[in-house]
């Protein structure tokens, strides 16, 4: 792996409220905890271009903050000699936030603004970063970055404006309101968090004599996720190499006037560079 000599302890200093309370014989119970950690000197796997020779090293972030509460709950409906049925759920909700970063991880940053831009070069025809031993996948997924104020599951990409109907290509907006064509390492933002902003599960634990049911819903809602297989499968499908998906057809833009979710579909030979266009919505609920 790759060596820091700089690396230091990480210390945390953590206040924790709680309480539990039980009502109606025991029959309900409730525990709520709230929790506010505050970190120094966080240690973090930085992640590296690909182009380093190693994938990530461990380094101190600096300052991070991470606050939320948790909430427990259990309802027996019904105990007796033949029946135990019960009712139970949990929650929670933590956001974290980068209060501080290391000179390193400034260093960082820029290095990823260095990097992609040898990607803008794939914004053009002549497509000279292959020449630089690169490939399609070297550029098409977001790296991570780490700006004070931000959170540690941050998306970063340029903000979209959509596929331009007259002449298929996608706009940008950077970051002082301008609007332009042409992807911008230096204009990049957050545009999602991975960290839903609620989580947790509710279900049914029942028993009569020897049989038992167990059934629980398992939820997620408030974070985004980058989805890279439409960027893989539509907006840069293999049209040439293989079977595609019918909306590499169906919603690319073709002509003038078209309004369509994806570029022009002559220009799948180059590459899409991280975009909140690609960011969406996830959320969930599971029966288990």
């Amino acid at each position: 792996a790759l060596g820091n000599r700089d690396l230091k302890w990480e210390t945390t200093n953590k206040l924790n409220v709680g309480t539990d309370m039980e009502f109606w014989n025991s029959r309900i119970s409730l525990v709520f905890d709230y929790y506010y950690n505050k970190t120094v000197d966080l240690i973090t796997d930085v992640t590296l271009p690909g182009s380093a020779g190693f994938s990530s090293y461990k380094s101190n972030l600096g300052e991070t903050l991470n606050k939320g509460f948790d909430i427990q709950f259990r309802f027996d409906v019904m105990k007796n000699k033949d029946w135990n049925v019960a009712l139970w759920g949990n929650l929670n909700h933590n956001r974290n936030e980068i209060l501080k970063i290391s000179d390193a991880l400034k260093a960082y940053n820029s290095q990823v603004e260095d990097y992609y831009g040898l990607a803008e070069e794939s914004q053009t025809p002549t497509l000279s970063w292959t020449q630089a031993g690169k490939t399609y996948s070297d550029f098409i997924k977001p790296i991570m970055k780490y700006e004070e104020g931000a959170s540690l599951t941050a998306i970063y990409g340029v903000r979209s404006l959509g596929i331009d109907p007259t002449t298929g290509e996608e706009l940008f907006l950077n970051r002082d309101g301008s609007i332009t064509d042409k992807w911008d390492p230096a204009q990049e933002v957050v545009v999602g968090n991975t960290e839903p902003k609620l989580n947790g599960s509710i279900g049914l634990n029942a028993t009569y004599k020897n049989w038992s049911l167990f059934a629980a819903f398992q939820y997620e809602f408030g974070g985004q996720e980058y989805n890279q297989t439409l960027v893989n499968r539509v907006e840069n499908a293999d049209i040439k190499g293989g079977n595609v998906d019918l909306r590499v057809l169906t919603d690319r833009w073709q002509k003038p006037g078209d309004v369509a979710q994806f570029k022009n579909i002559a220009n799948s030979n180059l590459t899409t560079l991280p975009t909140s266009r690609f960011v969406q919505d996830k959320k969930y609920i599971r029966l288990s």
